[in-house]
C-alpha cells in the first residue's frame, strides 16, 4: 500500500539477526530460530522464522536512501517467509504487514524509538494507486477530516461504533443499529476486500435499496446501463460523534470488466457489475477496503480515534 507515484520501500541492513524468542510469542523455537504461521479463513497460510534487523521507509534508490533516511530506523521483528499457500501465491505482493493496535507493528516500533512523532498511520487508497503514511497524514483532502473514538478497549483490531445507516436518503430503523455494535462491533479493516453487513438488518437494508434502485438487491452478477447504474444509492454510515463515512455504488459495486476505472464514465450499452456489500455477518459488521476507497483513514492509536475525510488518493 506504499505510493506508486513516490515510490516508498521498506530498507534493512545486511546482517539480519535470528531471534531465540521476541515478544511475538513464537510457534516454537529450535537452532536460534523461532517459527511463526498465520493461517486465514478462506485457507492462504504462511510460515516464517523470526528475525529482527534494522528496518527505515525509504526511496528506491538504496544509496540516497541510506544517506538521507537511515537516521530513522529502528530495529523491527518480523518474519522470513518460508512456505506460502492460497491467495500468497497468486498476490502481487510478496508477503503481508499487519498493522494493528499491538506495539510490535511498524507503526509502534516507530513511534517506540522516535522514528515518527506519533503513533498512529494513515491509509489512503482509489482503484488504482495509493498511499501509507507512518506518524500522520499527508493527503489533501476535498472534505474536512472527521473523527470518531474506537469503541472497544483492550483490543488489537480498529472498531467504532455505528449510530445510523442511510441507503441514500433512506434512515434505517435505530433498533437494528444494537446488531452493527454487539460482539466485537463493527470492525474497520483494509485486509478485508469486500463489506460485511449484519444478516439481522438485511430486510430493512435490502427493502429500502430495492426501493431506491427499482432493481433486485443480490450479490450476483448485474448488468446495469448508465442511467440504471446512477440511480444506486450511496450507503452512508454516521459514527459516534457525528462523523458520515459516504460509500458510493461506484466503490461497493464491482466493475466486472474493468475495476481500475477512476472515474464513473459514462458507457454505452450495459457492463456488469457485482455488489460487494454483504448482509450476511452472524455478528458485528466489517468495513472492508471498498468503503474506504477515495477516502483518507487515519488510525490515530495515540488518541484512540479514528479520523475520515474525502481524498483523491493520488
Amino acid at each position: 500500500m506504499l505510493s506508486n507515484t513516490n515510490a516508498e520501500d521498506v530498507f534493512a541492513s545486511d546482517g539480519l539477526s535470528g531471534l531465540r524468542g521476541s515478544k511475538q510469542v513464537p510457534n516454537s523455537c529450535y537452532n536460534n530460530k523461532c517459527e511463526i504461521e498465520q493461517s486465514y479463513t478462506e485457507g492462504s497460510s504462511w510460515k516464517a522464522f523470526e528475525v529482527k534487523d534494522k528496518v527505515w521507509i525509504g526511496t528506491d534508490d538504496e544509496k540516497s536512501s541510506m544517506k538521507e533516511h537511515e537516521s530513522h530506523a529502528a530495529p523491527f521483528v518480523f518474519g522470513c517467509q518460508v512456505t506460502e499457500e492460497g491467495l500468497f501465491k497468486e498476490q502481487y505482493a510478496d508477503g503481508i504487514m499487519g498493522l494493528s493496535m499491538y506495539t510490535q507493528t511498524l507503526a509502534g516500533t516507530f513511534s517506540q524509538f522516535n522514528s515518527i512523532p506519533h503513533e498512529s498511520f494513515s491509509l489512503c487508497f482509489n482503484k488504482v494507486s495509493g498511499q501509507l503514511a507512518l506518524g500522520g497524514t499527508v493527503q489533501n483532502h476535498s472534505s474536512q477530516m472527521q473523527f470518531t473514538p474506537f469503541a472497544k478497549k483492550n483490543t488489537w483490531y480498529y472498531s467504532v461504533t455505528v449510530k445510523s445507516v442511510y441507503v441514500g436518503t433512506h434512515k434505517l430503523p435505530g433498533a437494528f443499529m444494537q446488531y452493527m455494535n454487539d460482539f466485537k462491533g463493527t470492525i474497520v479493516d483494509s485486509g478485508t476486500t469486500d463489506t460485511f453487513l449484519p444478516q439481522k438488518i438485511a430486510n430493512p437494508f435490502i427493502k429500502a435499496w430495492e426501493g431506491i434502485s427499482v432493481r433486485r438487491y443480490t450479490n450476483n452478477l448485474q448488468f446495469y446501463t448508465y442511467e440504471e447504474f446512477g440511480k444506486l444509492p450511496t450507503i452512508t454510515f454516521e459514527l459516534e460523534g457525528g462523523l458520515r463515512w459516504e460509500v458510493e455504488p461506484f466503490n461497493y459495486m464491482e466493475d466486472v470488466s474493468d475495476n481500475t476505472r477512476l472515474s464513473q464514465t459514462p458507457w454505452h450499452g450495459k457492463r456488469g457489475f457485482i455488489s460487494r456489500m454483504y448482509v450476511t455477518e452472524p455478528k458485528g459488521a466489517v468495513l472492508g477496503s471498498n468503503t474506504m476507497m477515495n477516502h483518507d483513514i487515519y488510525f490515530d492509536i495515540a488518541n484512540r480515534r479514528l479520523g475520515v475525510a474525502k481524498a483523491s488518493c493520488t
